[in-house]
């Protein structure tokens, strides 16, 4: 009874993750068709939830086979510090890849658009405030990393980490998800083996290190944009 009953409690926290990520959704949906450019700090409060960050993280840590821990659970939960960093780097991370083709075929305005119109800023000098904006909080999660008093275990914060990580290459030329463009399609097949990765099938150890594996086989090329070692 009281497997049954942690199940059905799982199930009611995934689902709730899944409405919120909906109700990011509807919020871009009525700046896009009211024709509303959002500040860019209120585009990233609702865009760490709509990139599906806070979801994927839940889903992955209810649906595995690791043992969960309340404190962990509720501080997943609670969106802060290392989700709140993390999802926000992820969604800025897209929007450089993705936001020029997005806005052509019909999109709200992105974290880009969004600090232009704020600042009246060229869409040069917002693409650079945004990739300083990364490193900052990337500075935040590399010391966050090192927090012995930290609620989440060492495999928790990993994982959390390493869905960030695998962002930076896959639009670090484009919209490597949705266009897969050659540039990241050679990431993924390094030494001609492909990484098939699926949360649904493994167990959120499993999981994260794929998500090393291709990280690692791609940190060279991401490590451009972070010099100095800030990206790890």
């Amino acid at each position: 009874m009281n497997l049954l009953i942690t199940y059905s409690n799982n199930g009611i926290l995934i689902y709730f993750e899944w409405l919120r990520n909906i109700q990011a959704y509807l919020v871009e949906a009525k700046w896009y068709h009211g024709e509303n450019t959002p500040t860019q700090g209120e585009f990233l409060e609702n865009g760490l939830l709509s990139i599906g960050g806070p979801m994927v993280t839940m889903t992955a840590y209810l649906s595995g086979t690791n043992r969960i821990i309340e404190k962990e659970l509720e501080f997943l939960e609670s969106n802060q510090d290392i989700i709140h960093w993390s999802f926000k780097i992820l969604r800025l991370q897209d929007d450089l890849g993705t936001s020029s083709d997005e806005i052509q075929r019909g999109d709200v305005p992105k974290s880009i658009q969004c600090y232009m119109h704020e600042t009246g800023a060229s869409e040069e000098v917002a693409r650079e405030h945004i990739k300083d904006m990364m490193r900052q909080m990337w500075k935040k999660l590399n010391a966050y990393r090192a927090d012995k008093n930290s609620p989440l275990s060492q495999t928790t914060v990993e994982f959390i980490l390493n869905v960030v990580r695998v962002s930076h290459f896959m639009y670090l030329h484009g919209d490597g998800h949705g266009a897969q463009n050659q540039e990241t399609m050679d990431v993924v097949f390094v030494g001609k083996e492909q990484y098939i990765v699926s949360w649904q099938a493994c167990n959120i150890q499993e999981y994260s290190g794929l998500l090393s594996s291709m990280h690692n086989a791609s940190k060279q090329t991401s490590a451009s944009l972070y010099p100095g070692g800030v990206f790890a």
